[in-house]
């Protein structure tokens, strides 16, 4: 995480309000909360939705303002994901020639992978598929501090909750990996280069210019850059009073803003949230409060 400390400093402050209201008013109640986020984190390069798992915990505080009506304010460490799959497409000959080009004086005659290519399986070049395949894939993991804003009605045991959030970034890693797919390198053996002048220095240059072919490149990097880092929704949701203190929540949240700020990124935040939340009231004043 970017920033730990701002999370635990508005945890303390968080208590000490609670704490402080409850000492003046015993309608207000306050305790822990933890839930699991499920995630849609966006189609895959497969065109299927991919879901994904992230943790969500934090404080909560309830003031009854009316009959059955209060009013709640949390606040929450959650994590959020994302997926993302591009492919993009390069040219071997081009890129292979450009390299050779670039260190020719440092060759005793020029050369062509073309040249040599077309030779070695007998075909002109314009017919030989040089495609090169990149893939590029992964997962971004986003740590956020979020502050709901909840209305709340109860009848019994339910309650029916909504309201605004607002969202701040703490921290966010990247975990991607590259991959490169060459039919042209699949159909034509090594040995071929055995019988080439200078086979060996151009073999290992083609090897060295697509690193993600023979091997599978995984990466991890941790940044907020182009990250928006506030953002505002909508949470809403039930809770079912399990017992005098203990509460099952869920609820679905939906972030307004974009997650990226460069526009290359038209994806929002939306989730499910199962969880629980424990009412802390019966233990300062020995009965459950609302």
């Amino acid at each position: 995480m970017k920033r730990p400390g701002i999370f635990a400093s508005l945890i303390i402050v968080f208590i000490m309000f609670c704490l402080h209201c409850s000492i003046k008013a015993q309608n207000i109640v306050f305790g822990p909360r933890t839930g699991i986020n499920i995630i849609n984190t966006y189609k895959t390069a497969y065109d299927k939705s991919l879901y994904s798992f992230g943790y969500d915990f934090g404080l909560y505080a309830e003031k009854s303002v009316y009959k059955n009506f209060s009013i709640g304010l949390e606040c929450n460490l959650t994590q959020k994901k994302q997926a993302f799959s591009t492919l993009t497409y390069g040219s071997f000959f081009k890129t292979v020639d450009a390299f050779l080009t670039g260190f020719g004086s440092l060759l005793p005659v020029d050369i062509s992978i073309e040249d040599i290519l077309e030779s070695a399986l007998g075909s002109s070049s314009e017919l030989i598929n040089d495609t090169v395949f990149n893939y590029y894939r992964g997962m971004t993991h986003y740590t956020y501090i979020e502050l709901p804003l909840l209305l709340s009605y109860k009848y019994k045991k339910l309650v029916i909750e909504a309201g605004p959030c607002f969202s701040f970034l703490a921290g966010a890693t990247t975990y991607s990996l590259s991959k490169q797919e060459i039919p042209l390198l699949d159909m034509l053996p090594k040995e071929v280069f055995d019988t080439i002048d200078y086979g060996a220095y151009i073999y290992g240059t083609m090897t060295s210019l697509f690193p993600a072919y023979s091997d599978t490149l995984f990466d991890e990097t941790s940044s907020v850059q182009g990250i928006s880092k506030f953002n505002t929704g909508i949470v809403a949701g039930l809770n079912y009073q399990i017992c005098n203190n203990l509460s099952l929540t869920l609820r679905y949240s939906h972030m307004f803003s974009y997650v990226n700020t460069d526009g290359g990124n038209k994806n929002r935040h939306s989730l499910v949230n199962v969880g629980l939340k424990y009412n802390l009231g019966s233990l300062i004043y020995g009965k459950p409060l609302l």
